[in-house]
């Protein structure tokens, strides 16, 4: 990007889905601006809304969380998540670059007080031909995503909001004139 930045030319970086959610923006940012080269981002929709929407989950249903939030499977260094923390916030948790560490996000959750019984989705590909979903347990993530044969990249979405997977998408329930002109 620098190289042709400095040729004069408009450089466009495409990355699929939001490239502030867990991409490389910020850091390829610093590193342009550090050289002088004017940056803009522009946004896209990251794929933990894109997947959940997908298969029919509300990430912020009132009736089952106080919010959502993201968070990655592992940090650069390797680091994982404060999984105590994340648990006793009672927010839907949308993890990415999660599919290596399922064992030890599992564990970490478990150890949290999280139930085995909590449901989970993890969809691979959202929104791609290719994408695959499987909608389990915690308890039983790692084998059903095994048996589904599931690989990155893929989002794990954890909370009582899966239980809505899969029940009529927003946009069916708008075209099929559910919703009155008035509202």
């Amino acid at each position: 990007m620098r190289r042709y930045a400095r040729q004069g030319l408009t450089v466009a970086r495409v990355k699929g889905g939001d490239p502030c959610i867990f991409g490389r923006a910020g850091e390829e940012k610093a590193f342009l601006e550090s050289d002088g080269i004017a940056v803009e981002i522009i946004n896209g929709l990251t794929s933990g809304l894109v997947a959940a929407s997908s298969i029919g989950v509300p990430l912020t249903d009132r009736r089952f969380t106080r919010g959502v939030t993201f968070v990655t499977g592992h940090t650069k260094e390797g680091g994982t998540p404060d999984w105590s923390a994340l648990v006793a916030g009672g927010t839907t948790l949308v993890i990415y670059m999660g599919m290596k560490q399922m064992p030890a996000i599992v564990a970490g959750l478990q150890a949290a007080g999280m139930s085995t019984a909590m449901p989970v989705a993890v969809i691979a590909n959202a929104s791609l031909p290719t994408q695959a979903h499987v909608v389990t347990t915690l308890g039983e993530m790692e084998v059903a995503a095994c048996d589904e044969a599931l690989a990155s990249p893929a989002v794990i979405v954890v909370g009582e909001v899966v239980r809505e997977a899969g029940v009529m998408p927003l946009a069916t329930v708008a075209a099929s004139g559910m919703f009155s002109e008035a509202l």
